[in-house]
């Protein structure tokens, strides 16, 4: 038997011996106890053993081998399968079917079919095109009646790791941050209470400021803008368009000097119609005044006939009313040509309107309308045109608008002294004299609008400049009329270049050195030496010669508590 033969095989090689067996892969099974059937019959026990059907031999005949025979043939099969999926691939099936991968590619069947000698028992083989024998899937009817062998494992390819989308990386982003800010939020909180448990002296501070000497003695300081006394907006005293712009911005102009011309056209034809009607009227007037004459010598030579009674009465009459008429028309005309001569002027008026010349000398701020634009008196809108052409300002009589508060006002009289300063030239300061005190106060803001002459004159000053304005105090000889002297008397220079001020309440003495407590940004104090000198008007305040540069914070009064790098809180 097949039994027999089996377990009588010879030692040769493992893969010689299976191909003998001719096992196929459907036809392997696994023994397993049998229950007891009606007729008390009890199964024969096949645990650990493996059965395959023969060739030759009836299904129902079966081969049984021992366990170690059993474990060598899995390795053989698993072994041979891995040959097998890497070495052939039928070629002569070509489907839409993914290629086998599994059992139905790697079982006994596959690689039975390479074997020199097939059993009569199996399917047909056909062959694919290298001549290789491939063995046709088996019927139905015999895969029932077998259980299939285990699938080996297969390496597969890797899967292609799929993109997340921006949406999904977003949201992991914000499940990270939010932790984060989380930790950041605690760690502050956890400094902030660490930071006021430290023991701190509170201290109070001042600005070393940079400034002149005015500045330091000022008693009132003040923000406002620079104005120009006289200055205005030049227009056209009759409706036209413009023809001609002789001018540019930055211009200086003379008064009188023409600036620009309308056009006047239509005003030229009139003024000549009206001279020709004068010329005619004056022809008529002199052929009326020689009418009159010969009228009044028409009248006295009847006047002589009617006293001798040559001619009658009533024709000396008429030669009178006719003397009269003629008188009349000569009348007449003079008033006409006066009439049409005034017309005439009117029209020269209006054409000498044309011309917009500079009502006085200064300079021309801006150019406000362009060549054919529409020029209409009393600037009723941009709709009906332009009010005006350029904006004339006389720079060399500058002054300082400021508001003061009323409180304040006790403080100022007109004619006191006051420096100016103007941030578009930052390196000079103006000498300034309060030329006056407007009598109107503001309800709403509680101030008083204050005008500061600039004495002064400087081609980079101009309207509309922010400027701060310092009132002095009133020296004991100071004259209104003479600002310029008092300011000289009082030892104040305009021109001076800024220096660096503290109070004296901020500089303390340690071994006969003038010292401060400068308070960096970390709120930490570090000891400053210093060469101060005493400023001149000015008892609250040191003039720093050397060791600050202006903007630090001093402490003032300090305690003596205070050691350098020490922790300071400053009043909120």
């Amino acid at each position: 038997m097949a039994l027999e033969s089996a377990s009588s095989a010879p030692s040769g090689s493992l893969r010689e011996q299976l191909a003998s067996l001719r096992i196929d892969r459907d036809r392997v099974v696994i023994s397993r106890p049998k229950p007891a059937t009606r007729s008390g019959r009890k199964a024969v026990p096949t645990n650990g053993t493996i059965s395959a059907l023969s060739g030759p031999e009836p299904p129902d005949s079966r081969l049984v081998i021992d366990e170690a025979r059993a474990a060598m043939i899995r390795e053989a099969v698993e072994q041979l399968r891995l040959d097998r999926s890497s070495s052939f691939r039928p070629r002569s099936r070509r489907s839409s079917q993914p290629p086998l991968s599994g059992p139905s590619a790697s079982s006994p069947a596959n690689w039975s079919s390479s074997s020199p000698s097939p059993s009569p028992a199996s399917p047909a083989a056909e062959s694919d095109r290298n001549g290789r024998d491939v063995i046709p899937p088996k019927p139905p009817w015999e895969r029932d009646t077998v259980q299939p062998a285990p699938r080996p494992a297969t390496r597969s390819a890797p899967r292609p790791r799929r993109r997340r989308s921006w949406g999904f990386q977003l949201l992991s982003l914000m499940l990270w941050m939010i932790p984060l800010a989380i930790l950041a939020a605690l760690a502050s909180q956890a400094y902030r209470y660490y930071d006021a448990r430290l023991p701190k002296f509170e201290v109070t501070v001042a600005v070393a400021q940079k400034m002149t000497q005015a500045e330091a003695q000022k008693i009132l300081s003040a923000k406002g803008y620079i104005k120009a006394r006289r200055q205005t907006m030049v227009g056209a005293m009759s409706p036209g368009r413009i023809e001609r712009i002789l001018v540019s911005e930055g211009m200086k102009v003379g008064e009188g000097e023409l600036l620009a011309v309308l056009e006047h056209n239509e005003l030229d034809a009139l003024l000549k119609s009206r001279e020709a009607m004068i010329e005619q009227k004056k022809a008529e007037l002199e052929e009326a005044q020689t009418a009159l004459e010969d009228r009044r010598r028409k009248e006295e030579r009847l006047r002589t006939l009617s006293s001798r009674r040559s001619v009658p009465i009533e024709e000396f009459e008429d030669a009178v009313y006719q003397t009269r008429m003629a008188a009349s028309r000569v009348e007449a005309l003079k008033a006409a040509i006066r009439l049409m001569e005034a017309s005439a002027q009117e029209t020269r008026e209006t054409i000498r309107n044309m011309e917009i010349r500079a009502p006085f000398t200064g300079t021309i701020l801006t150019k406000d309308a362009e060549v054919g634009e529409t020029l209409t008196p009393g600037g009723m809108g941009a709709a009906s045109g332009r009010g005006s052409v350029v904006n004339l300002a006389d720079l060399t009589d500058l002054e300082v608008e400021t508001d003061v508060a009323e409180s304040l006002l006790a403080r100022l009289q007109p004619g006191q002294p006051a420096e100016v300063s103007v941030a578009a030239v930052p390196n000079r300061r103006y000498q300034g004299r309060l030329r006056q005190i407007i009598q109107l106060g503001d309800r709403a803001r509680g101030t008083i609008k204050v005008k500061v002459e600039l004495l002064d004159e400087d081609e980079r000053l101009f309207p509309e400049l922010a400027a701060t304005v310092n009132f002095l105090p009133i020296p004991p000889d100071f004259d209104p009329n003479d600002p310029a002297a008092s300011f000289e008397r009082a030892g104040i220079q305009a021109a001076a270049e800024p220096e660096v001020f503290v109070p004296r309440a901020a500089v303390f003495d340690e071994n006969g050195e003038p010292r401060v407590w400068v308070v960096d940004e970390n709120s930490r104090v570090n000891k400053v030496a210093l060469q101060v000198a005493p400023a001149p008007n000015a008892p609250t305040q040191w003039k720093v010669e050397q060791g600050l540069q202006g903007g630090e914070r001093v402490v003032l009064n300090p305690p003596a508590e205070l050691r350098p790098g020490m922790l300071v809180k400053l009043p909120e």
